[in-house]
């Protein structure tokens, strides 16, 4: 079945962005009634919640866009930062476990578990994943024909983790790793985030999910 239009995404973005909650809601059941076998609607529903705080109808509106979709990786990922807003970390982390196993050349998904670590002080867990995210990133940028977006802050977030865990001198490894790595996509002919952008993903890893 279609999914919503195009148009009717973009007005639910915008109403949410000017805080018309309301009115998001009615564009997203005019979307349901039209198409009520289809997941996207209850997607856009969670990120209405999300916007509200309201962590339990984020995660029931993620269990019908799955119970419509089970194979759809991103769903799990939303509905793991409910179960993580909700301080369900285990529950989190199953879903962001899903997510990637249906999905696994998504980087952000990895950097999605990698912060559920985070939550739970599990430092090492954490600066794994991060390490893992810059590599995937790296292998879809080949493969999709596209630089690489996160590799250098997800090395660098990596480097952070890895000092909460007492591990100093696998921490300068990375951050040696992420020089080497900026370096190389800022070469003539390489495309790369750049320090500044890199500085500011990694700014944005530490949102609380």
């Amino acid at each position: 079945m279609a999914g919503p239009s195009r148009e009717l995404r973009q007005k639910v973005q915008e109403a949410i962005a000017a805080g018309q909650m309301d009115k998001a809601m009615a564009i997203i059941d005019q979307a349901i009634a039209q198409d009520p076998g289809n997941d996207e609607p209850h997607l856009m529903l969670a990120a209405v919640y999300q916007a509200n705080r309201d962590w339990e109808k984020m995660l029931q509106a993620c269990d019908r866009a799955i119970a419509l979709k089970p194979d759809f990786g991103a769903s799990y990922t939303i509905r793991a930062i409910a179960y993580n807003n909700l301080d369900q970390p285990a529950r989190a982390l199953q879903d962001s476990t899903r997510a990637l196993d249906l999905d696994p050349l998504n980087h952000l998904l990895v950097i999605n578990r990698a912060k559920i670590y985070v939550r739970m002080e599990a430092f090492e867990q954490a600066a794994a994943d991060f390490r893992k995210a810059s590599q995937v990133d790296l292998e879809a940028s080949k493969k999709l024909g596209r630089p690489p977006s996160d590799a250098v802050s997800c090395l660098l977030a990596a480097a952070e983790m890895l000092d909460k865990a007492g591990k100093q001198a696998e921490a300068d490894q990375a951050r040696r790793e992420a020089k080497e790595l900026e370096q190389t996509l800022a070469a003539p002919g390489k495309s790369g985030c750049g320090k500044a952008a890199a500085v500011i993903l990694l700014m944005v890893l530490w949102w609380v999910l």
